[in-house]
């Protein structure tokens, strides 16, 4: 939500809220030189935009999420 690139383990709940190469990168964290290759990425490469980061945090956000699968429950019921 801040525009900063984040890190993520693979195979964890990291997947759901981290798009690799676009709002940060997932690793498999066993794979040191895969980790190591990532913080290098977001610190001295600079490859991801900022203003990415930013913009998918506020359409994936929570209470906006939320209010999305209520409307669509209540859909189903009326």
């Amino acid at each position: 939500a801040c525009g900063v690139p984040c890190i993520g383990s693979l195979n964890s709940g990291a997947e759901d809220a981290i798009v690799n190469g676009k709002t940060g990168y997932l690793v498999y964290p066993d794979k040191l030189d895969n980790v190591a290759e990532a913080i290098n990425k977001v610190l001295n490469e600079k490859r991801i935009e900022l203003k990415d980061c930013i913009q998918w945090a506020e359409k994936n956000d929570v209470k906006k999420k939320t209010e999305e699968i209520t409307k669509f429950y209540i859909s189903l019921l009326t």
